[in-house]
This record gives C-alpha cells, sequence and structure tokens, in this order.
C-alpha cells in the first residue's frame, strides 16, 4: 500500500495489523500515485503480479460510492433531500454520489462540493471546463487534495446542478 507522508499512526498501524506493506510515496497524493506507479512497474518487469487500483478515476470507485445514495433514500424513508454535501479531492466520492442520484431518480438534487484552500483543483476545473492541474496542493491538509479532479466530475458538472466555491 502506498500512501503519503503524514498519515495518522494508527491509520498506519491497521494497515500493519492487516499484513499490508507499507510505502511512503511522497508529500502529496500525486507524487506518491507516480511512486507507486514506478514501483508497480518495476515489479511487474520483474514478472511480480501486482495491480494498481486508482483511488477515484475509476468507475468500480464511482459505483461503490454510489451506494451512499441508496443508503440516504433508505433512511429517508424516500424523502428528496435538499441538497448533498460533500467534500472533494481527486473527485471520485463526488462521481460516485452523482452516479447514485442518476440511479434512484435524484438527478434534480443540487450537489455542494467543498474543497480546502489550496487544494481547489475540482473549483479550478469548473472554471475552465475541463480537469485543471495546479501548479502545487498548497492546503495545510495535504491529503485531501489532489493536483488535479477526474474528468468524471467535469462531466457531471453538465448534468447536476454542482456547486464549488
Amino acid at each position: 500500500v502506498f500512501t503519503m507522508d503524514g498519515l495518522p499512526q494508527p491509520v498506519l498501524k491497521k494497515f500493519h495489523d492487516l499484513g499490508c506493506q507499507i510505502y511512503i510515496g511522497g508529500p502529496i497524493w500525486d507524487i506518491c500515485d507516480r511512486t507507486a506507479r514506478q514501483h508497480m512497474a518495476e515489479l511487474q518487469q520483474k514478472g511480480e503480479n501486482v495491480h494498481y487500483i486508482h483511488p477515484f478515476d475509476s468507475p468500480s470507485v464511482w459505483s461503490g460510492h454510489s451506494t451512499l445514495i441508496h443508503e440516504v433514500r433508505e433512511q429517508l424513508d424516500g424523502c428528496k433531500p435538499g441538497a448533498i454535501v460533500t467534500c472533494v479531492g481527486g473527485g471520485g466520492l463526488l462521481a460516485g454520489i452523482a452516479l447514485g442520484l442518476r440511479a434512484v431518480g435524484w438527478e434534480d438534487i443540487p450537489i455542494i462540493a467543498m474543497e480546502t484552500v489550496g487544494a481547489h483543483s475540482y473549483y479550478e476545473a469548473l472554471k475552465e471546463g475541463k480537469p485543471v492541474k495546479l501548479d502545487a496542493v498548497t492546503s495545510i491538509a495535504k491529503t485531501l487534495g489532489a493536483q488535479q479532479v477526474c474528468q468524471e466530475v467535469v462531466h457531471d458538472a453538465k448534468r447536476h446542478t454542482i456547486l464549488s466555491r
């Protein structure tokens, strides 16, 4: 498992207790991701059977996150909420929420997408109409952001009301 600098020790301990080998890949997600992909390629060249699972730019991830909306609908006995508020890092959770809203027929419910200052790649992507790579993640919350969100959440903004500031 590759992770970033600064992951809390209790989280690292849980991974260790599960038998995972932990690699610290860098100070922000984007650098960690590049390091993980490079390491994986080296292992594959040695004939090892390793797989890369993207944490936010994957239909499987979006599908998994979409189940949250099914649970919300069930817990609210089908009553629509006025809005959904979520955080955005790379966009996986947001894409899953949008997918879930479509699946339950709640496309008209607005989504409020929150980002930390200095990790506002979704806000910049909405302004440009395409993913934009930030020069750096300058937020003190380094583990909460990616320099660039996935294309899916930019596309979702054309299908849903998604507010970001």
